[in-house]
């Protein structure tokens, strides 16, 4: 893949016209909600050039997608949450190869096979991290911060 941007592309042509951006809110999390019923969420990420805002509440979901490519990362963190609003649903992803849909899934049950004694990191705040400790004995307790 010679366009880094192919990806982001193809993620944003999947999302149909004619569906509205109904809120919006840009803090320590993106939210994006539509007039769909659906809404996405992002890690707000700053930097970048700042560009002047675009109309966001009013605009097609495919639009506020295509923000995902931004420079200014605060409108791509828009990108992204908008994106999240159409894909991240259980119907749009059930059927999709290799991808199991389980509200209650254990990540840290999942992963600590594939981890074995390889060096490894968590960042974050996630509880059932400390059960690494075991699998992964690299693992440096004194990363455990409550």
């Amino acid at each position: 893949m010679t366009d880094p941007w192919h990806l982001y592309e193809r993620l944003v042509d999947g999302v149909p016209a004619g569906i509205t951006v109904t809120r919006a809110l840009v803090n320590r999390w993106t939210v994006v909600g539509t007039d769909d019923g659906t809404m996405g969420v992002a890690m707000t990420c700053r930097g970048g050039p700042r560009l002047p805002e675009p109309v966001i509440v009013g605009a097609e979901l495919r639009e506020v997608a295509a923000l995902v490519t931004s420079w200014d990362l605060r409108l791509a963190s828009l990108g992204v949450a908008a994106l999240n609003a159409w894909y991240a649903q259980p119907a749009r992803l059930e059927g999709l190869a290799g991808l199991v849909w389980d509200e209650q899934a254990d990540w840290a049950a999942r992963l600590a096979p594939h981890l074995g004694a390889k060096p490894s990191a968590v960042v974050g705040h996630f509880p059932v991290a400390r059960r690494f400790a075991s699998p992964c004995p690299r693992l440096r307790p004194a990363v455990f911060v409550k």
